[in-house]
């Protein structure tokens, strides 16, 4: 799979703003590959689906700075089991850096899940707000990681939102191949007007695209 990676990354770099998703991490001797091949973000797993936390985080972290990639980000598998006080205090003790070095976003990932949501379709909103406030409060970037299908499925609409959550940057799935966002126009949802970016191939590796 690290191979596939970096077989990606020669074939699609002229996407000059396609980003790489590493999932839990690479090997050490794969961020070598990165040097040079203008890559603007890497997006790794912090927390997953079963909320654990990645131990490979923060050598993850110092090897793609090392290899110059300019922002580095996380994702976390948003829990409503967890209170949303404490979502991002775990967060910040697990992650090793502060924020003043963590230079990237931390996704807030939505899936629908078993077991992630106990919450009704009109309280989890607010809950969404109430996690990204106590991020904000330690001064990390925040964003919402979702698709139409599964926000529908939690919200109940697909113009379900808030002004708040509006003013997020969103990174959205839709796998059609297609690097851009002409597909938003009639799949957008949620209070967002525009996307930020777009994970458009189901794997891991060079599949997000930017504007």
């Amino acid at each position: 799979m690290h191979k596939l990676y970096l077989l990606c990354l020669v074939i699609t770099v002229a996407f000059a703003k396609t980003s790489l998703w590493v999932g839990n991490g690479l090997y050490w001797s794969d961020y070598g590959g990165l040097a040079g091949k203008k890559i603007p973000r890497v997006i790794m797993r912090l927390v997953g689906e079963d909320g654990r936390f990645n131990d490979g985080f923060l050598s993850n972290y110092i090897w793609a700075r090392d290899a110059k990639v300019p922002i580095v980000d996380a994702q976390a598998v948003l829990n409503d089991n967890i209170p949303a006080n404490k979502f991002c205090d775990d967060l910040d003790y697990h992650l090793p850096i502060s924020f003043s070095r963590f230079n990237g976003t931390i996704w807030l990932r939505l899936f629908n899940q078993k077991g992630l949501w106990s919450l009704k379709a009109q309280d989890r909103i607010p809950y969404i707000e109430a996690v990204v406030n106590s991020c904000q409060k330690y001064g990390y970037k925040v964003g919402i990681a979702v698709d139409t299908i599964t926000w529908v499925a939690l919200m109940g609409r697909q113009s379900a939102g808030s002004a708040a959550l509006g003013k997020l940057p969103l990174w959205y799935s839709n796998w059609n191949g297609a690097a851009n966002f002409d597909d938003y126009a009639y799949t957008g949802f949620g209070p967002w007007s525009a996307p930020t970016m777009k994970q458009y191939l189901d794997y891991e590796g060079l599949s997000y695209y930017e504007d």
